[in-house]
Order: structure tokens, then sequence, then C-alpha cells
């Protein structure tokens, strides 16, 4: 279990490492003084390993993995642990104490002004999330091409789906037929949530505002988990809530054709 970063700074290689291993045994300190009793030979909860260091004119970039493998090992079946976005592990209190962890290293090292900017790159619980995130985005994008084809079916010529779809929709790129005959898929395979709204909202009748608004909850945070960042404007309770909405019309919709 790793955490890792990329961190730009104004300092000697030696000084920075000093730097990295004041803020781990802080952070170590936190760990033990919360978790009694410890033993030596556990081994130090949070190890750092110092990955790569290059300068350039008056700065440098240094990589900087923090090794959680022992804190894992020792404490992490002491809890129910969680996992971020929303998501938890296991029943009853959920703690998710890893996180605090590295969020207080992070705010340590920013202490200091020869800190330019810390960058991470690998955070366990975030990546857990996004695994799991992008399983639940997944089922409702497939939900909604699989309605958004049976609406243009009803309207298309002799089944002509895809004449039908570049009247409503731009399409930035060539349809190649014989790749989607080869994968069971349809000109619908081609579109994002951008597309879906325009479908959608040639269909007022059917997709109301409220209905258009969680597509758009959903393409944002959608966006967000596609490229490992931070959510912005959309946050994980939003997210779940609009996702629940629009599985419940999806079911409605179904039912009353």
């Amino acid at each position: 279990m790793l955490a890792r970063f990329q961190i730009i700074h104004k300092l000697a290689e030696n000084d920075f490492n000093e730097i990295i291993k004041s803020a781990v045994k802080l952070v170590n300190n936190k760990i033990i003084k919360e978790h009694p009793p410890y033993s030596e030979e556990d081994g130090l909860p949070i190890i750092p390993i110092f990955t790569y260091h290059t300068r350039h004119t008056n700065c440098s970039l240094s990589g900087v993995c923090l090794d959680l493998s022992k804190y894992s090992e020792s404490y992490y079946d002491d809890y129910d642990s969680t996992v971020s976005m929303g998501f938890f592990w296991g029943a009853g209190v959920a703690i998710d104490e890893l996180i605090s962890y590295i969020d207080l290293f992070i705010e340590t090292i920013k202490l200091n002004n020869n800190i330019i900017q810390i960058i991470k790159y690998e955070d366990t619980n975030l990546q857990n999330a996004y695994w799991l995130l992008t399983k639940e985005i997944y089922e409702l994008e497939m939900s909604l091409r699989e309605l958004i084809n049976f609406l243009l079916f009803k309207n298309s010529n002799e089944g002509d789906i895809c004449s039908l779809l570049k009247n409503k929709v731009k399409i930035r790129h060539s349809i190649n037929k014989f790749f989607f005959d080869e994968n069971q898929e349809n000109e619908i395979f081609s579109l994002d949530f951008t597309h879906y709204q325009q479908i959608f909202e040639s269909y007022p009748e059917i997709f109301t505002k409220s209905i258009l608004d969680d597509i758009d909850k959903i393409r944002i945070f959608r966006n967000s988990v596609m490229h490992n960042k931070g959510y912005t404007s959309t946050s994980p309770k939003e997210f779940w809530d609009a996702k629940d909405r629009l599985f419940d019309f999806i079911t409605k919709f179904w039912n009353s054709v």
C-alpha cells in the first residue's frame, strides 16, 4: 500500500529528505499515540521512500512514496474502514483515518516556504473508490444507451438509427460500422454524456428539466472519475442521489412501454 507524490521545491536534496522524514515522524507519532501499545518489533507504521530527484534552474522536483504497508497490517483491521466518494467497506462505525494521516503529512510539508507544489499520484482509498465508481457509471451509462436506442428506433426509417442520430447531434468522428458489428454495438456507443443530453432535450415530453439536471450531474462527476482528478461542482452525495433518481426514472420508463 503506497501513497505516491511529486514535490516541487527550492531545497537541496538532503534538506528536502530531512523535511520529508520529519513530517513522516510526526504522522508516525500520531498513529502510535492513537494505537497503543506499540512495539518497535512491529516496525514504523509509515516509511518514506525517495524515488527520484531532478533539478531545473532554481527549483527541484522529487518523487516520494509513503509505504503504508505496516500501518495497514497493524491497524487497518481495527476498524470497519471506509473508502471515499461515498463508498463504505464493512459495517458499523466507519473510520477513514488513513486519509487523515496522509492529509497531515501533506499539510506539514506545505508549512515549509520552500515547498512550491505537492502533487498526489496515488492514494489507496481514492484508487479503490474510482474503480468502484467506474462500475457504477458504466451500469448507468449502458442503461441510458439502451433507452436512447429504443427512442431513436421508434423514430427511424427502417431502423436506420445512424441517419437520425446525425440530425440530432454533431458526431466528431466517422462511424466505423464494421467495428460496431464486430463488438455487438451500434452508433450510440460513439457518443458521450454531452450527446446524451442533446438527444434527451429533443424529447421534452419524456425528459423533464430535473432529469436533464441529474444527467448533467452525472456527466460532471463522471469526467472527474474518468480523468482521476478531484470532483468540482458535483459532490459525491449529489452523484449518488442523481444516480438513484435516474435508475428510478429508467425503471418507470420501461414499465410504461
